[in-house]
């Protein structure tokens, strides 16, 4: 879990040169808090997932999402949509731990 979530927390550090946008302090800020509040959030929903359908069924479906957030915020257009898929990828990497 803590190395899921490291690798998920510095991918943003590794994908900031690649991006052209000119990003204030506080949005560099908001590009990890969106990551740890979706985790924050999805611990929830897959804990009952997992309740309902079991461990494997909800791990493997958190994998799917986290790594489809992550991939995706690669090709976010804009900050608004980046941030929304770190969020959605802190959603799956909450259910992987």
């Amino acid at each position: 879990s803590t190395a899921a979530c490291a690798v998920h927390m510095l991918q943003p550090i590794f994908l900031a040169p690649l991006l052209d946008w000119p990003l204030t302090p506080v949005q560099r800020g908001l590009v990890s808090s969106a990551f740890f509040a979706g985790y924050a959030v999805g611990v929830f929903g897959w804990a009952w997932l997992s309740d309902r359908r079991g461990r494997r069924p909800a791990i493997l479906l958190s994998f799917l999402v986290g790594n489809l957030g992550g991939v995706a915020s690669f090709f976010a257009p804009s900050f608004g949509p980046f941030l929304a898929l770190r969020l959605l990828c802190g959603v799956g990497v909450a259910g992987a731990k």
